[in-house]
């Protein structure tokens, strides 16, 4: 609370999107992790929330269970609370989710095997951070396939691997 001011900027969250895989195991119950945010990560089977910010959608395979639903919904809960009240929870699907983990077949739950696979993240994403007075702007530059030139030194680059993040600033 209180006024925005040099000790107290008034500087909104910024939130980079990801995608929450909820599951089943038959050796550890139910497990929650991140995913490559990709409908390639997506399958019938489990649940799953995509965290954007102030939207937090909730996703249900058609063959997961009642009680994996809900311990997804209560993940879900838990994230938009964190929030302050700043972020919903969205179970009406709507273009914003697609746009986020891409259009494509979903995996069907009979071809999903309860070995516990190691995402590949890839070689990590480039991002270019822009900050104003009022806002600040995050805009892929790319993935993957990354090269110096991509670099701008007019903004702060982000670097994400995954399990770093390397800022580059000029």
């Amino acid at each position: 609370g209180g006024v925005a001011s040099a000790f107290n900027p008034a500087q909104p969250e910024v939130y980079m999107a990801r995608l929450i895989q909820v599951r089943q195991t038959k050796k550890e119950g139910v497990v929650t992790r991140e995913v490559p945010l990709s409908i390639t990560s997506m399958n019938h089977r489990d649940c799953f929330i995509l965290d954007a910010g102030a939207k937090i959608f909730v996703w249900s395979g058609d063959s997961a269970s009642a009680g994996l639903k809900y311990r997804c919904e209560a993940r879900a809960q838990a994230l938009a609370g964190d929030r302050d009240g700043d972020a919903q929870v969205i179970h009406d699907i709507d273009e914003d989710f697609w746009t986020s983990v891409g259009k494509g077949p979903i995996t069907p739950a009979d071809h999903m095997t309860d070995e516990d696979i190691a995402p590949d993240f890839g070689e990590g994403i480039l991002y270019k951070v822009k900050a104003d007075v009022a806002k600040i702007e995050v805009e892929e530059v790319g993935r993957r396939q990354l090269d110096r030139s991509m670099l701008d030194t007019s903004c702060v680059m982000m670097l994400d691997t995954r399990t770093e993040i390397f800022l580059w600033l000029f």
